[in-house]
């Protein structure tokens, strides 16, 4: 099971192009940022059933739409040779409850003109207000209540165990796989591969039994953002919710990874690749909560993240024309927080990507003022922009939840962003980027770049494409 987090909406990860200033004619310089405007951010409306549900009611009456979130906060536990379970349940969640089939419960659902999906993670579903009670009713039922019919069961494992035989070759699916595998470890949650036969492995008493451990009320946030009252939504989720019944999993021990002794290039050889995959990174410490966390993200923002105006893009894009897009991207989960940067090369370029890669890698802590002033202006306007979405203010209170935040955590977000220095992103730089012990994995043909990376200084090994070391 792959665990991804945060919840709902972190707003600084929406990008504002409205931040990104031009120079008028005859103007000497830009001008100077204002003061930066106070934070009113009003608390979602709380409430916890007897069971152990938490309920966040966020009212806008701006559209007569309702949106709900519902996240199960949970560290996952590795499916070993059933690997794959976690996902079936998802696919199976919505094929119906128990008392209406699949086909009647997708009408009423096309009916009322509702979305309702499910994933690893729990669920969302959206409308319009008028039915509300209809939309939330179908959510509960679908949840506290599955159908889980073997007929379907099989058919959701066919279709499933196609898409993984489709994605054999694909060299984008098989960096993903082998660098979670290499980064988290083969028998963790979070690198563990999913494969044929520990799909066929699963039954569908397993997948009911995954729905008994994971789909439990007491690890739940379920959040009602729209035009929606709490004196209206109250009483429907106590009734709807009433039969869920409390679940007491042990609760899960996630191993923690190590990142390589060294800088290690791991190399997976696709004969007929056409371009390469380049990704690389480590895990780290930092977490939404962490004191280096707003520097972390800045620092991250400078190198690859948030935009084309990056060093890593400016570098691999624009300057050498190695690739049409190089990113970085710092991952704050809560269990595993984790670091990467990656982009597509040509074979034949993939060992000049790595050096370009690597100078900005090292170049990382030599910030300057007009870099923290860009970056910041980046943030703050992400961060304005996003609070126009309604879902923005349900997000910020499921995670000071789920995040172990301080309850002043977003009223002060652009305070904690003016404060930073160039040495506090800096040291968070080096916090996260690690550059003596990433992990380089190249997935390609390694006829093409074998042996001008062999003459880097760096520990070579070779993989399959199932993270298995052949050498």
């Amino acid at each position: 099971m792959k665990k991804t987090i945060l919840y709902i909406i972190l707003p600084v990860f929406i990008f504002a192009a409205g931040y990104s200033c031009t120079q008028k004619s005859g103007s000497a310089q830009m001008p100077a940022p204002g003061e930066t405007p106070a934070i009113h951010i009003e608390s979602p409306q709380t409430f916890k059933l007897d069971n152990g549900l938490t309920v966040l009611v966020v009212e806008n009456h701006r559209l007569p739409r309702v949106n709900m979130v519902l996240v199960m906060d949970f560290a996952p536990k590795p499916e070993a040779d059933k690997a794959g379970t976690s996902f079936l349940l998802t696919q199976m969640l919505g094929t119906g409850t128990k008392n209406m089939n699949k086909e009647s419960f997708n009408e009423k659902l096309d009916f009322l003109g509702a979305t309702l999906t499910f994933n690893q993670e729990g669920a969302s579903a959206s409308g319009l207000s008028g039915f509300f009670p209809e939309i939330l009713e179908l959510m509960s039922t679908a949840i506290v209540e599955p159908r889980f019919n073997r007929d379907e069961f099989d058919v959701q494992k066919e279709i499933r165990i196609e898409e993984i035989r489709n994605r054999e070759r694909d060299v984008s699916s098989i960096t993903n796989r082998v660098f979670s595998a290499l980064t988290f470890g083969l028998n963790s949650a979070y690198g563990e591969i999913e494969t044929e036969q520990t799909l066929r492995n699963i039954d569908l008493k397993d997948v009911e039994a995954a729905h008994k451990e994971i789909f439990v009320p007491n690890n739940a946030y379920l959040a009602i953002v729209g035009d929606v009252t709490l004196n209206e939504a109250k009483p429907l989720i106590e009734e709807h919710f009433a039969n869920w019944k409390r679940g007491e999993s042990a609760p899960a021990t996630v191993p923690k990874p190590e990142n390589p002794e060294e800088v290690e290039i791991d190399i997976v050889n696709v004969p007929d690749a056409v371009q390469a995959n380049i990704v690389i990174g480590n895990v780290h410490d930092i977490k939404v909560n962490s004191p280096a966390f707003f520097a972390a993200h800045l620092s991250n923002a400078i190198l690859g993240g948030g935009s084309l105006n990056t060093r890593l893009n400016s570098n691999l894009r624009e300057r050498n024309g190695f690739t049409y897009g190089a990113s970085s991207q710092i991952n704050y989960d809560k269990y595993n927080p984790s670091f990467s940067a990656e982009a597509s090369v040509s074979n034949k370029l993939v060992p000049q990507a790595i050096k370009e890669f690597m100078a900005e890698f090292n170049n990382i802590t030599a910030i300057t003022e007009e870099d923290l002033r860009v970056a910041k202006a980046r943030m703050k306007g992400n961060f304005t922009l996003s609070m126009e979405n309604p879902a923005t203010i349900a997000g910020m209170g499921m995670n000071i939840l789920t995040e172990d935040l301080p309850q002043d955590f977003y009223v002060n977000y652009l305070k904690s962003i003016d404060n930073l220095t160039v040495e506090d992103v800096q040291n968070a730089a080096q916090e996260y980027l690690k550059t003596n012990n990433l992990r380089i994995i190249v997935v390609g043909n390694a006829a093409e770049f074998r042996t001008r990376l062999e003459e880097l200084p760096y520990l070579i090994r070779y993989y399959d494409t199932k993270g298995n070391r052949v050498r």
